[in-house]
């Protein structure tokens, strides 16, 4: 398996989400947008993941390229790609099938798990990423 990873700045690395896909077999190419690394062609990889970082997802004017980010997340999402954010990752994808996001009034830091309203996707993402259970 082929995984991109958009990396969004230097200190939120894919860590042991990098550790168990290799383990497991996988190759990694690390795009770190922060650094103006350039968007590669979603098609050539057989899952996605959007770490995290500093900035706000609605930051569009001030870094440019949360807005090819996005559109890469939608187009590779509605194709199938399985897809998996970390935070601003996260967030990434809900904006970029319209949804909003705004500050919270306090930190948070939370793990949720998420099932697909379509038994399939949710089987193919989890084999995507975690191998057969």
């Amino acid at each position: 398996m082929h995984v991109l990873v958009l990396q969004h700045i230097a200190c939120e690395p894919p860590g042991v989400y990098e550790d168990v896909l290799r383990e497991r077999g996988a190759t990694i190419h690390c795009v770190e947008l922060d650094e103006d690394d350039p968007l590669p062609d979603w098609r050539g990889f057989e899952a996605i993941i959007s770490m995290g970082g500093p900035m706000s997802v609605n930051d569009e004017e001030r870094l440019p390229w949360l807005r090819d980010e996005k559109a890469l997340i939608n187009d590779a999402v509605r194709a199938g790609v399985p897809f998996f954010g970390a935070c601003l990752g996260a967030q990434l994808l809900s904006a970029s099938f319209g949804a909003s996001s705004s500050r919270a009034r306090s930190r948070r830091l939370a793990c949720f798990r998420f099932f697909s309203r379509r038994r399939r996707q949710a089987i193919r993402f989890s084999r995507a990423f975690l191998g057969k259970c």
